[in-house]
């Protein structure tokens, strides 16, 4: 694929980092929507130490939430669906344990993760593809979802749901799970550093001469 080589070319490969186990890779992602990932991580690892038994979050007060994971963009919402989606697992499955995905189909596995309090299609695929379970799943975020968007990958107006699934049929049949975590994490570099949701700089984007949305913008004239 055209734009994994050249992404690959710009920014190398994915460094190797140890895998979360399902469930904690699933509070993981809670705390990383539109969240920078130092805050989440930092956020992450204070939760943990707070409840180092994940099932303990079963009884966590609002306030005890707010008090550990306040720095996250999006506080007020998942204080209340962490601790929510927490209880419906262990309500479901007698322990909070995600392992039981292991041999479950992937649209399967993704439908039963997105009925859960405060997760959507990302953190669904994100629990499934970036933890020890390692599925053949595709994790578009929004820097994702703006470039596809400006390559004519998808529709102006694709949701991140519709987007997911038009996005993974359009990926090498052969590719593994690692290989789609590697795709999200460079598309996701290239969002961060030249295709940026203000001020784009196309003009040195290794995918500057595959983009409509680059040949389109009007050239910015240098006033001496």
């Amino acid at each position: 694929m055209a734009v994994h080589r050249r992404l690959r070319q710009t920014f190398g490969r994915r460094p190797e980092a140890p895998r979360l186990d399902p469930a904690s890779q699933l509070i993981h992602g809670m705390l990383s929507v539109r969240t920078r990932g130092e805050t989440s991580r930092k956020v992450f690892l204070r939760l943990r130490q707070r409840f180092p038994e994940w099932q303990g979050l079963e009884q966590a007060s609002f306030e005890t939430m707010w008090e550990l994971i306040g720095e996250i963009t999006l506080a007020e919402k998942y204080a209340l669906h962490i601790p929510r989606a927490v209880q419906n697992i262990i309500s479901l499955r007698g322990a909070f344990d995600l392992g039981f995905l292991w041999d479950w189909p992937v649209d399967s596995a993704l439908q039963w993760l997105e009925r859960l309090p405060g997760v959507g299609v990302k953190i669904a695929a994100a629990t499934l593809n970036f933890s020890t379970l390692q599925k053949r799943v595709l994790v578009v975020d929004t820097h994702h979802l703006r470039i596809a968007r400006r390559l004519k990958f998808v529709g102006p107006l694709a949701s991140i749901e519709d987007a997911s699934s038009l996005l993974e049929r359009q990926l090498p049949a052969d590719w593994d799970a690692g290989a789609f975590e590697e795709h999200h994490w460079l598309m996701k570099r290239l969002g961060q550093s030249f295709c940026t949701a203000r001020g784009p700089a196309c003009g040195q984007c290794p995918l500057g001469d595959l983009c409509a949305y680059s040949t389109m913008r009007p050239l910015k004239h240098t006033v001496l």
